[in-house]
């Protein structure tokens, strides 16, 4: 089992720290490291870090340069050394990339991309992963030798269709009102219900039984190419032992049957 952050904000903290805290993940793990990395997008979030959403972009490059060249894949910066070094020479790391110009200057880099559908539909999604694709094969990039995409969605798996919207619905709009609020932005939903409603039409969710949710990842893999799935399961309170339930379905009968071909 690999271990992964998704994401670690680098304008939110010194480059050298990040460096130090990863690589003691690495090496703990036996170089099982998989490092995510954004630029941060909540309001909330930047404020409190004192980073200008102007100028994140641009400090997330130069911190990721640093970080790298702490790491010794790029030039060392002049003046500092950390302590330990990663196992793993080079440590795979994924920018959370959602628009063409950041997934270019990812792979420019030789890094991984991670994307979500971000708000937005699963139409809007699948069109821009596959001009992705498409902008890496023609910069001269391999997506499969990419492991590209990374696509993360809300994932709930239960018995019956019905249970898991029932089990995850106000969990779920608990979480759209704590990230509406972090983000300053009003919420898009004032009920539960009206929330449910927005999601169907909007399509990202995977909250349902195994036999439909295998039906989803087929149809993406086939609209949008799929590298890697990551289910986003516990979020808004959601019990423990409802995370642990629907993970175990994931697991055994849809990982399972994806697997398998």
């Amino acid at each position: 089992v690999r271990l992964g952050s998704m994401a670690a904000i680098l304008p939110y903290h010194r480059p050298i720290h990040i460096a130090e805290s990863y690589a003691l993940v690495d090496v703990l793990s036996g170089g099982r490291l998989e490092l995510g990395v954004g630029r941060g997008n909540l309001a909330s979030e930047l404020a409190l870090h004192g980073v200008d959403p102007d100028t994140s972009r641009a400090t997330f490059w130069e911190s990721l340069e640093t970080l790298r060249g702490l790491w010794g894949d790029g030039p060392q910066p002049e003046g500092l050394t950390t302590f330990p070094q990663p196992l793993q020479s080079p440590v795979p790391i994924w920018v959370a990339a959602n628009s063409l110009e950041s997934a270019e200057r990812a792979a420019g880099h030789g890094l991984r991309i991670a994307t979500s559908p971000a708000g937005g539909d699963l139409a809007d999604y699948t069109r821009n992963m596959r001009a992705m694709r498409a902008m890496l094969e023609a910069r001269g990039h391999e997506p499969a030798r990419m492991e590209f995409p990374l696509s993360t969605f809300d994932t709930y798996i239960a018995p019956t269709r019905a249970q898991a919207r029932s089990d995850f619905l106000e969990s779920a709009f608990r979480m759209h009102q704590l990230m509406s609020a972090a983000g300053r932005r009003p919420p898009t939903a004032a009920t539960p219900a009206a929330f449910a409603d927005r999601a169907d039409a909007l399509g990202t969710r995977v909250v349902t039984d195994p036999t439909e949710a295998i039906s989803f990842l087929r149809a993406l893999d086939a609209r949008a190419g799929l590298g890697h799935f990551v289910a986003a399961t516990a979020q808004g309170g959601l019990a423990h032992e409802l995370v642990l339930s629907s993970m175990t379905l994931f697991a055994e009968e849809v990982m399972r049957v994806i697997r398998a071909g």
